[in-house]
């Protein structure tokens, strides 16, 4: 789970390189755990044809103190799942464990 502590550059550079290894292509580092725009791009790459078209949804998490995002695709398999104290948050840590086996950012 992602705190709001977390929502720094040191964060966002850990997606930036996540990102490389998804992709293959350098990726700028954005303030994807700050900014709604910057965070809408890793949902689109996790809903997309860059991870595998799924459909995600976040809400509350059974806590209420916190958020759940989860992508799932058409077979009702998950392919992303994050929990953060902020809708951003959850899909950054959705995305941080979009990490391929074995990798590490």
């Amino acid at each position: 789970m992602l705190k709001r502590e977390d929502a720094t550059d040191a964060t966002d550079r850990k997606i930036a390189a996540v990102l490389l290894r998804l992709t293959g292509r350098p990726a700028p580092v954005l303030p994807y755990t700050r900014e709604e725009e910057a965070c809408n791009a890793l949902r689109k790459l996790m809903e997309g044809e860059g991870l595998g078209v799924g459909i995600g949804t976040v809400g509350p998490a059974a806590d209420v103190e916190s958020c759940l995002y989860v992508c799932k695709n058409d077979r009702d398999e998950v392919l992303a799942e994050g929990k953060g104290q902020t809708p951003a948050l959850a899909i950054c840590d959705a995305f941080l464990g979009c990490l391929p086996p074995g990798g590490s950012a």
